[in-house]
């Protein structure tokens, strides 16, 4: 497994907020429980070339940067602003992520089986 480096790709067309498309993203409260979730993973569908760490540093390095992360931001037509403000507070409590590979509905429904009776603090998938 690799840990997840931001791509241009990985950005939103209309303001750069990050935005996977073909990928979903899970966070989880420690390191531990990520891991155990990309074993599972790995014994359903996905490949582990498939299943990227999203440590907390990549968080506030890599996808902070790319919307304003003021306490009072404009509103806007889209929500991925809105979304990736939400990861970079889950990243400053210590949440960890693994970015999945989903890229047509039968990955996405394996995903949520796999993590359906997990502990996770948020997920979203990017069409």
């Amino acid at each position: 497994m690799q840990t997840l480096t931001v791509t241009p790709k990985m950005r939103a067309f209309v303001g750069g907020a990050f935005y996977p498309t073909g990928f979903s993203l899970v966070m989880y409260p420690s390191e531990d429980e990520a891991l155990e979730i990309a074993r599972r993973l790995t014994d359903h569908l996905f490949r582990i070339d498939d299943i990227f760490l999203v440590p907390p540093q990549v968080v506030l390095q890599e996808i902070a940067p790319t919307v304003d992360a003021s306490n009072k931001p404009l509103p806007s037509m889209g929500s991925d602003g809105s979304i990736a403000r939400s990861l970079v507070e889950l990243a400053e409590q210590g949440h960890v992520g693994l970015m999945v590979r989903t890229s047509n509905d039968q990955e996405i429904t394996a995903l949520r089986g796999v993590i359906a009776n997990s502990n996770y603090s948020f997920a979203k998938a990017y069409h």
